[in-house]
């Protein structure tokens, strides 16, 4: 059973919730890391996955502007990583990939700018060989572990590029992914990898999510309740997108 979504009655208050959390998470690392108390990484940092999709694109944009979060990033980086993948042109802007770099380009003016990992282009079992390969080196020994994780919310409950409760079985970490629309061919992190982080994030917005949300509340066993289990916060603005009044 998933917690309880938090409502939100405007734009502002939505993005102040989502930048207080990401903040609160970022400091507890700096300051865990600077008391020795953090997990070992093989590279030091805030290491965050982040999910695709229109609605998180502006609160990333927002985070890549605030002068606090710049501030934290001179005492300890930020490392960003992505949950899911489309196989397309590395520079196409279906990939979350590329919409993530877009976000955070403000950030490029931070004293120590996010180091920015998108999955890698080709052929769909190696680039999720590699990308695995990659979070695993830089997480360091032991099973890996995100610090802040970001999910999306499908209305039909899929999450991270997870489609069906199938495609949650016999898969490692890291594998490719079907999807029922264009582009199909996806790549996605798979638990326990996923949603492995102590502070998880769902942002949603506007009001075809209800019907999910309604649904997810009454116990719906879907890839996202199986993905987020009661972890995480759900932070909902009923709102249709395009409004930031």
């Amino acid at each position: 059973m998933i917690s309880p979504p938090e409502t939100f009655g405007s734009y502002g208050a939505w993005l102040g919730a989502f930048k207080r959390a990401f903040y609160n998470a970022y400091s507890d690392a700096r300051d865990s890391v600077a008391g020795q108390g953090g997990p070992p990484r093989a590279v030091p940092g805030f290491h965050v996955c982040l999910a695709g999709g229109r609605t998180p694109a502006p609160l990333y944009s927002a985070l890549a502007a605030d002068p606090d979060l710049a501030a934290l990033s001179e005492s300890l980086g930020l490392h960003v990583w992505v949950g899911d993948e489309r196989q397309v042109d590395q520079d196409s802007l279906l990939r979350n990939s590329r919409m993530i770099e877009l976000a955070f380009g403000p950030a490029g003016s931070w004293p120590r700018p996010p180091v920015i990992h998108p999955w890698p282009s080709g052929e769909a079992d190696a680039a999720c060989a590699s990308y695995l390969a990659e979070i695993r080196a830089a997480l360091g020994p032991g099973p890996p572990g995100f610090d802040l994780e970001v999910l999306g919310l499908g209305s039909d409950g899929h999450t991270a590029g997870i489609f069906s409760l199938d495609s949650l079985g016999g898969h490692g970490a890291c594998a490719p992914t079907w999807a029922p629309s264009e582009p199909r061919s996806r790549m996605s992190l798979f638990p326990p990898i996923l949603a492995s982080a102590p502070y998880i994030l769902v942002p949603v917005r506007g009001p075809d999510k209800a019907p999910i949300l309604a649904e997810l509340s009454a116990g719906l066993d879907c890839p996202f309740a199986r993905v987020l289990g009661s972890r995480g916060r759900i932070l909902y603005l009923p709102e249709p997108e395009g409004r930031t009044a």
